[in-house]
């Protein structure tokens, strides 16, 4: 290869390419047969190799910026033997060396290499790689097809390992595997559907269980876990179905998505104090847990987390948890103890559906079944003019679903309105709310709520108490109104029965018609 000697201005063709659209400035030099993208962060991206050097060395720099980065499918096809990486941290992009088939030997740097996703999937002559300084992630099938991974030289027992890294573990393992002392670094869906093996045990040291790393081990009943992990990742024990145990160290701070679905031997679960978030579908049919402990900090806990989960029974929920997502809870059949703070503000659709909380008798009032002061759910069958009681303090997603409501009446004590609370609703005519119109812009309402996003919603306390008709004074004309209401030869709407009951018992009657009539004659003082 030419030697990194060139002047830039001589060597570099610089193409400044303007974006109508955003304003933004991309910049791409070719030199020496690599083709470099600028970065937003000041760097270099190799985005394309054009040149004819069999043997190719990765520079470290450009111009006083650094490369930082072999693009997607950079060198793809490329007749080169031997490619060597800078001393620098460097990312080795998705199929960056696809099938380079001449490709014999690479030589990572001393820095730190995020090998990405089939990086040298299919260099068949790949033989050699040599490992200088530290791997710090490393992708899916980095290494397959390639001469590499058919050496037996090259594995450990059941094991392939490539520097700090474990790269490979056989199809055909069973029963126990060690991981090596040293290894920091599992590739992702290194053990995937290994389903011979029993149980493993991870060293200290790997700080991250990755993507898919166990997902289909359909044998595994335990892992042992190290105390440096701190992230267990995407689908990392998916439907690991005999997985009975695993104790989450004290360090760990996040668990991904679906990350122990379907593990239906798994019995209990303690989550440490630094995990904040149960994600979607984390312990979805985990049919057998029946001891669940989540962290003190818990804040969050998202769509169907414990979906399925039939042999739970009691679940307290921290205080600090503000959300609780769609079906969070749904079908966990036993369930029938629910602790919960008062924080929550976000409150899914069809959290409690199919639980024996929801079956309880108990647990329901006057056609509304609560958890604590959150309205879950209304009967269906509920028609006509509907009030939700004072001091309820949050309405879940779908809450008055397909209900025969024609006008519902909000308590002042509202904080929250979830999702499409009055979706198929399709009688309801008038919303209102018993505080004023400042007090309602402070409600959060949820942003998908077709229904009653296109209504007005009515804000009784805006309206002066006694002022049935709605002028904005009090006068003779009200107290004749009210009286004839109270008679029983005119109906009042709701609005106007709010400002109608004068002592504020919920019912009309003469009381209030006398009362109003002292107010506006001056024998009474309101």
């Amino acid at each position: 290869m030419k030697r990194w000697t060139a002047l830039w201005l001589s060597a570099v063709l610089t193409v400044v390419m303007l974006t109508g659209m955003t304003g933004a400035v991309q910049v791409k030099a070719s030199v020496d047969g690599f083709i470099f993208s600028a970065n937003g962060d000041q760097s270099w991206t190799v985005s394309e190799y054009i040149g004819t050097d069999a043997e190719v060395v990765i520079p470290s720099s450009l111009d006083g910026m650094p490369v930082t980065a072999i693009g997607y499918n950079a060198f793809y096809g490329c007749e080169i033997t031997s490619v060597t990486f800078p001393d620098t941290d460097i990312v080795v992009g998705r199929m960056a060396f696809l099938l380079c088939k001449s490709l014999k030997t690479v030589t990572l740097g001393r820095g730190r290499t995020i090998l990405c996703d089939y990086a040298f999937d299919g260099c068949s002559a790949l033989e050699t790689v040599e490992v200088r300084g530290e791997i710090s992630s490393l992708g899916v099938g980095v290494l397959a097809r390639t001469a590499y991974l058919d050496n037996e030289n090259n594995w450990d027992g059941d094991a392939l390992y490539l520097g700090n890294s474990l790269a490979a573990v056989r199809e055909s393992a069973v029963g126990s595997l060690a991981v090596r002392e040293g290894t920091t670094v599992l590739a992702d869906g290194v053990f995937a559907n290994r389903t011979g093996l029993e149980d493993v045990t991870v060293p200290e040291g790997v700080t991250v269980i990755p993507t898919a790393a166990f997902e289909g081990c359909a044998s595994l009943k335990t892992v042992a876990l190290p105390s440096t992990v701190q992230t267990i990742g995407y689908g990392a024990f998916y439907s690991c179905e005999a997985l009975e145990s695993v104790d989450l160290p004290e360090g760990l701070t996040s668990i991904g998505q679906v990350a122990f679905f379907r593990c239906r031997a798994l019995k209990e679960i303690a989550i440490p104090s630094g995990v904040t978030v149960i994600d979607f579908q984390t312990f979805y049919d985990c049919r057998s847990l029946n001891r669940l402990t989540l962290s003190p900090d818990t804040t969050g806990i998202y769509h169907e987390a414990f979906f399925g989960c039939r042999s739970l029974e009691e679940v307290v929920i921290p205080d600090g948890v503000t959300v609780i997502g769609d079906r969070a809870f749904m079908d966990c059949f036993l369930l029938s103890r629910i602790t919960v703070g008062d924080n929550v503000i976000q409150l899914g659709k069809e959290v409690l559906s199919g639980t024996a909380y929801q079956e309880h008798a108990d647990n329901w009032h006057d056609g509304m079944l609560y958890l604590e002061d959150y309205l879950i759910e209304v009967d269906p069958d509920i028609g006509g003019v509907f009030t939700v009681p004072e001091g309820t303090t949050v309405i879940g997603g779908y809450a008055f679903w397909n209900c025969d409501v024609t006008e519902v009446i909000f308590p002042s004590s509202l904080r929250a309105v979830n999702n499409e609370v009055f979706e198929a609703c399709k009688k309801l005519t008038a919303v209102y709310y018993r505080g004023t119109s400042a007090a309602w812009a402070r409600v959060q309402i949820h942003p998908y709520n077709r229904v009653l996003r296109q209504m007005t919603v009515q804000c009784l306390g805006d309206r002066k108490a006694g002022d049935v008709t709605g002028d904005g004074v009090i006068n003779t004309a009200d107290s004749l109104r009210l009286y004839a209401a109270v008679s029983g030869s005119l109906a009042l709407g709701v609005a106007e029965r709010a400002v109608a009951d004068q002592n504020a018992d919920g019912v009309l009657n003469m009381t209030d018609a006398l009362l109003l009539y002292g107010l506006i004659s001056g024998r009474f003082i309101m």
